[in-house]
This record gives C-alpha cells, sequence and structure tokens, in this order.
C-alpha cells in the first residue's frame, strides 16, 4: 500500500514538473500550470516578442495555440518557439491585454496553458539634449547630441525633425531596441549668422505620438560671404524689387565662401 501511495506521490510530482513552461525573452522566467507572465511594459503599434524553450523536464513542445484579439504570428523553429504580438495601433491607454498560450508535446500528448499579460502605455521613449546651445560659425555643421531610451519590451522607430528649415536640417528615422538607449547626432546647417531659437520634436514612426520637444539655440557668427548669400537661405527682409540684386550678391558670396 505504501509502494502505491509512493509510486503515485511521484507520478504526481513528474506530470507537474512536466508543467512548467521556459520563457527566455523578453525576460526570463519559468511557468507553471495556469501561470500568468506579465510583460510590462508596451506601446500602440509595437511588436512585442515571446520566445519559449521547446524543451521542459518531461516534454518537448510542438505546437502552439494562441487566443489573443491582438493580431499574433507563432512560428516554431528549431530549438524555441516564437510568438509575435502586436499592440494595435487604436489600443486603449493604459490598458492590459490578456493572451491564452496552450503548448502541446506531440508525442505524449500533454498540453499545458498559460497566459501573457501585456501591459500598455504610451510614454515610454524619453528624449533630451546633452547640450542646447552651440556657438558656430555661417557655413558650419554644428552637432547636437539627443540620448534617446526606450524603455519599451519592444522595438521602436522613432523621427526626429525640428522647427528649422528642412535646407537647415533633415528628418531623422531611428530605430531603438528593447530596453536600450542611444545618442543620436543631429547635424544642423547654419546658413545665416544671428540667434536662431527652435526644437528638436522626438516622436512614434508608428503611431504619431510626440515623445519630447527639446528647445535649442544656436548664436551663428557671420563670414565674409554670409552678408551675400543670405538671399539663397533664408526669406529676405528687403523690398521684393531689390531680390534680383541681392540673388547677384548671392551668386558672388557663394564664390568668397568657396576660396
Amino acid at each position: 500500500m505504501l509502494k502505491k501511495v509512493i509510486f503515485a506521490f511521484l507520478l504526481f510530482l513528474c506530470l507537474d514538473v512536466a508543467a512548467s513552461v521556459i520563457v527566455n525573452s523578453p525576460y526570463e522566467a519559468v511557468l507553471e500550470k495556469n501561470g500568468l507572465y506579465e510583460a510590462k511594459y508596451a506601446q500602440p503599434g509595437e511588436n512585442v516578442v515571446f520566445i519559449f524553450d521547446r524543451k521542459s523536464p518531461n516534454s518537448h513542445w510542438d505546437y502552439i495555440t494562441v487566443k489573443s484579439a491582438w493580431p499574433n504570428n507563432a512560428q516554431v523553429i528549431d530549438k524555441t518557439i516564437r510568438l509575435v504580438l502586436t499592440v494595435p495601433l487604436h489600443e486603449k491607454i493604459p490598458t492590459v491585454n490578456n493572451t491564452e498560450i496552450t503548448l502541446k508535446d506531440g508525442q505524449t500528448g500533454v498540453e499545458e496553458s498559460f497566459n501573457l499579460a501585456v501591459y500598455v502605455r504610451n510614454d515610454l521613449i524619453k528624449a533630451g539634449l546633452n547640450v542646447s546651445h552651440i556657438d558656430c560659425n555661417v557655413n558650419s555643421g554644428p552637432e547636437f547630441e539627443l540620448v534617446i531610451t526606450n524603455e519599451s519590451l519592444a522595438e521602436h522607430t522613432v523621427e526626429i525633425t525640428s522647427s528649422l528649415p528642412e535646407t537647415w536640417f533633415s528628418t531623422q528615422r531611428i530605430s531603438l531596441a528593447p530596453k536600450s538607449s542611444k545618442t543620436i547626432t543631429l547635424k544642423v546647417n547654419a546658413f545665416t549668422p544671428g540667434y536662431k531659437r527652435f526644437t528638436f520634436t522626438t516622436k512614434s514612426a508608428l503611431s504619431g505620438t510626440i515623445f519630447s520637444q527639446a528647445e535649442a539655440t544656436m548664436k551663428v557668427a557671420p563670414a565674409l560671404g554670409a552678408k551675400y548669400t543670405t538671399a539663397i537661405y533664408s526669406m529676405p527682409f528687403f523690398s521684393i524689387s531689390l531680390l534680383p540684386g541681392y540673388l547677384l550678391n548671392s551668386l558672388l558670396g557663394s564664390f568668397l565662401i568657396r576660396s
């Protein structure tokens, strides 16, 4: 009788061990039967990637079933199972989405289910300038440094624009890895002398959400050719009848700059 009890107990332990599921990404965890995996945090438009180990102590997972209100894609790849959940662009903020996952061992028929809870916010990108003011000369290329941090569990693409004319600064598109920080060099073309006040805007290329508006200033010192080339790069503050003469001076001034 005692042997039967011990055997039943060992069998129970084996079955209980088989229920465990190993999660490798976004962060490591071991889920028991009907366990909960909390993913904090993601943003609208992002693809959250989950990687599960196909092996558990007594099972080898061959199939995956996903029940989710979000678009998803699951693949069984060699030693792992890869699941991608896409956060809808118009998902309510803040929110928590629950996805039910079932893994199955094709040889033994063992199935185990667990839940993924993805928490959604829209403020996980932080951006700021290392230095907000630069002194430079006309026709130089002053460089600002923008430090961007992605606190999301997923990759995110951002666009960096400015309030300067397009000839002064071109929009940059940057991809940020999950849980990472990156320093971006923002090169500006200083075409005309004077004191310039402007902003760099960092926004989501996925949802359009504005994450940051960093104010910056430049003091651009004049050069010999600068007073002649103003009409090329900025709106003239003089009578329109004088424009042909200013354009001619600009052409001559451009040769002065090159020489």
